[in-house]
């Protein structure tokens, strides 16, 4: 077994935006035609997806396989919420998927890679809801986190991401409820509630939307509304997620003004 890695333990971390254009669109699905190929010539290579879940309702999803044709076999995992209403599950939150990439001849982890493409699909489909929702998630985590350069410039980019979601689809749960995320980082306490109020009555199982919607309703004087909306905030994600969320807002906006609106 040989390697034409000088360094074993080195190990390529990716951003969504760095596998950009590494590819055409027909090398792309020549690769995927050739995994099926192989998955049917060799099936130890390929798996059905494995699920496990808490208690409290994440679910983590994993996705092996690898082409052996090309060296590579690996994993594709994420977590998400699930909610359960009767027969109906909906997902107030999932987390950015994690890729890894091993060599399939000697086993090396070769790179690893979080996150999703959500600006190129909405260049292939700008009616894709779905992926407007996901950028405006990068953007949100993004600004907790300081990732951007610019946070003011990222503000403005989040909201226009979120806007467009709402527009293309205005009954559309998830994506008021970012949009409700995307005037939280603008202080627009007035949008908030209108935009959590929104979500809420399209889901009204959803812990997201009642997450923001309570917290703000709270700061906004109108405690009878919010008491329900942390209940049902505990009931979904637990009591120090709701606790938590509520103290986070009052920080956010401890001495930031009166109430904007008209926007």
């Amino acid at each position: 077994m040989t390697s034409d890695r000088p360094n074993r333990n080195a190990i390529l971390f990716l951003c969504p935006d760095e596998i950009k254009g590494l590819i055409s669109m027909e090398e792309a699905v020549a690769a995927i035609k050739q995994g099926y190929r192989e998955a049917d010539e060799f099936p130890f290579g390929d798996a059905p997806r494995r699920r496990v879940h808490s208690p409290e309702g994440v679910r983590v999803s994993n996705f092996p396989g690898g082409i052996p044709g090309l060296g590579v076999i690996g994993s594709l995992t994420w977590a998400e919420v699930v909610s359960q209403e009767g027969k109906n599950q909906s997902f107030p939150y999932r987390e950015h998927p994690v890729y890894l990439l091993w060599d399939s001849e000697t086993a090396k982890l070769d790179g690893m890679m979080m996150g999703e493409t959500f600006e190129h699909a909405v260049k292939l489909d700008p009616n894709f809801v779905d992926a407007w929702c996901g950028i405006t998630h990068i953007y949100h985590r993004g600004l907790i986190f300081g990732y951007f350069d610019d946070p003011n410039e990222a503000k403005v980019k989040f909201l226009d991401a979120a806007r467009r979601a709402v527009t293309l689809d205005d009954t559309n749960a998830a994506a008021h409820y970012h949009l409700c995320f995307a005037y939280i980082w603008h202080r627009w306490l007035a949008e908030v509630v209108a935009e959590g109020e929104r979500a809420v009555d399209l889901n009204p199982v959803d812990p997201n939307a009642h997450d923001k919607l309570g917290a703000t309703l709270i700061l906004a004087g109108r405690t009878g509304g919010s008491l329900f909306s942390v209940v049902i905030l505990c009931y979904g994600f637990g009591r120090p997620r709701g606790i938590t969320s509520v103290k986070r807002a009052k920080k956010l906006y401890q001495g930031r003004g009166s109430e904007r609106t008209g926007r």
